[in-house]
């Protein structure tokens, strides 16, 4: 992650968070707690307070431990009237599980996320943010 830091200017840390996290989650088997979101604060040298502001707001990270993969879901409409609903119903029913719910197994997780602003063309892909752990 500090070969990322020289990628941009001095006192820029901020332009890098996405990618840190990014990197961040990878190495934490998917998903980011505390002490990774703090390592990438303190790389990036800025308060954890703006690395956890990303974290949150974005989908594409996961703030608790997933399946080795994340199937993601938008629950609104058009994307109802596309079939999502079925989709997810089928997609609970076969893997044991709810939504931001991993199955027992650990294999899937299932989650509800926000909209990329295609709804034109349901259903879209997220593959750009698709999850797989080591």
């Amino acid at each position: 992650m500090l070969a990322l830091t020289k990628k941009y200017p001095e006192g820029r840390g901020k332009s890098a968070i996405i990618r840190a996290l990014h990197i961040a989650q990878e190495e934490n088997h998917g998903w980011l707690n505390i002490a990774a979101m703090d390592h990438v604060a303190e790389v990036l040298g800025i308060t954890p307070i703006e690395v956890y502001e990303v974290a949150t707001f974005y989908s594409m990270y996961n703030l608790e431990p997933v399946g080795k993969y994340v199937l993601e879901f938008l629950p609104y409409r058009p994307l109802r009237d596309e079939g999502a609903e079925r989709l997810i119903a089928y997609t609970q029913q076969n893997s044991a599980s709810a939504p931001a719910k991993t199955t027992p197994d650990g294999l899937f997780t299932l989650k509800e996320v926000e909209c990329l602003g295609a709804c034109g063309y349901a259903p879209r892909c997220r593959s750009a943010s698709s999850t797989t752990s080591t």
